[in-house]
């Protein structure tokens, strides 16, 4: 149930941030707000693995911005990408108990697949332009996407084992 929950209060935020981009930044930041501070009070341990990967996709995606992959319509990241990243960032902590009873590098694969169809989607609703040509842009996402979902199950396995040292240390 919780899984179910944590879904589809994600893709709630993900149809805000697209579908809205810049004219209901408002709301998604405010998703967003409710979403930390959910997590504040419910696994406040669970804030230091999320916001190292939300400031490493927000690095990977102003990458991608300064050479011409992704193109938005400001100079800087939206505020609605930014918020992106935090909900992925704290809905994939959410899923680390099913991603890690499968192969990494399947994982890694499907989630490579996912995260690029999460931006060929922004791309066909407009959230998001192509600097290159649509397969060489989903070619690159897609290999960045596979790195990073490799990321995401270090710094999430990393912090189970913090968590693990630390009762045992207790």
């Amino acid at each position: 149930m919780k899984l179910l929950l944590a879904s589809t209060w994600f893709q709630l935020c993900w149809f805000a941030a697209v579908l809205g981009t810049y004219q209901w930044q408002w709301l998604t930041l405010i998703l967003t707000l409710v979403t930390l501070i959910y997590c504040i009070r419910a696994d406040a341990h669970s804030l230091k693995s999320i916001s190292f990967i939300t400031v490493t996709g927000l690095v990977l995606d102003t990458i991608n911005q300064q050479f011409s992959i992704l193109v938005f319509s400001t100079q800087w990241l939206p505020v609605w990408l930014l918020c992106l990243w935090v909900m992925f960032s704290w809905y994939s902590y959410q899923l680390k108990s099913i991603l890690y009873r499968f192969p990494k590098p399947y994982v890694s694969l499907i989630g490579g697949i996912g995260g690029t169809m999460s931006y060929f989607a922004g791309f066909k609703l407009q959230a998001v332009e192509f600097g290159f040509s649509t397969s060489v842009t989903l070619a690159i996402l897609f290999a960045q996407w596979c790195v990073m979902i490799l990321v995401i199950l270090k710094v999430y396995g990393n912090e189970e084992l913090e968590k693990k040292l630390e009762t045992e240390t207790d």
